[in-house]
Formats: structure tokens, C-alpha cells, sequence
């Protein structure tokens, strides 16, 4: 995501929830994603309009959204990023419900592609040396 699309914490909230809701074939119905997240289908018709405005979905005519590729790809590294925000709060404190979800939105708006990638990058190598303890920990036994 050389060109990062600068996204508030709704869109990226949207982003996330539709990705965990597409079906096999890349489909999400409006009303499951209004359900999903609490919110009227005048909301979501909202922002998925907003969403297509940005090349992230299509929508059919009276249909299903899907993801375009630059739109999947988007939530595929939102979700990473998500991940692993998730899991270094969880080190420190309780992440879980939407309170938390909205929280982890907001600092994923606000930081810099930088940050989240080096963040990334810093969680996978603790969890890749953890992991080699557990292998020397395992061999030693």
C-alpha cells in the first residue's frame, strides 16, 4: 500500500466488518453489515457510497457490495495492522467489545503507514522469539 488512502476510524471499522462478513464468493448484503455493526441502512448505504467514491467497493444495482481489489487488499492490511494493535494492548490491558474495536480504529487512523508497518514487523519478530524459546525450552527438557 505504497499509496495509502488516508481512512477515519469509521472506514476502517466498515473496512474490517466487511471482510469478516463476505461470503465465499466476496458478497456482503448492507443489511447484515448494518446488523454487524449497529448502525440504519441509510448509515451504511452512506459509506458504502462514500467507500465506492474511493475505488475500495462496488456495489450492484439493488445488490450485494464486494471488495475491489484495491479494496481488498486495503482490508487485508487493515486487518494485520488491526491484529496487531489487538495484540500489544492485550499485553497491558482487556481488548475486547466495541468500546475497544472503535479505540484500536481510532489509533489505526492516526498513525503513519510507517508506524503500523514497523509495529508489524516488531510484533511478528517477538512472537518468532517466543517461539524459539518454546523450541530451546522443548529441547532442553
Amino acid at each position: 500500500m505504497a499509496d495509502r488512502i488516508n481512512l477515519s476510524s469509521s472506514q476502517i471499522r466498515y473496512l474490517l466488518a466487511m471482510r469478516a462478513l463476505s461470503d465465499k464468493n466476496g458478497a456482503i448484503r448492507s443489511a447484515r453489515l448494518a446488523s454487524e455493526l449497529g448502525c440504519s441502512k441509510p448509515s451504511v448505504h452512506t459509506m458504502i457510497r462514500t467507500l465506492s467514491a474511493m475505488d475500495l467497493v462496488k456495489k450492484e444495482p439493488y445488490g450485494a457490495v464486494y471488495f475491489t481489489l484495491p479494496g481488498k487488499k486495503t482490508a487485508e492490511q487493515y486487518a494485520q495492522y488491526y491484529d496487531a494493535v489487538r495484540n500489544v494492548l492485550g499485553e497491558y490491558t482487556k481488548t475486547d467489545g466495541a468500546e475497544a474495536e472503535e479505540a484500536i480504529c481510532a489509533l489505526l487512523a492516526g498513525m503513519t503507514e510507517e508506524c503500523l508497518k514497523e509495529l508489524c514487523l516488531n510484533r511478528q519478530t517477538k512472537l518468532n522469539g517466543k517461539v524459539q524459546n518454546k523450541l530451546a525450552e522443548s529441547q532442553v527438557n
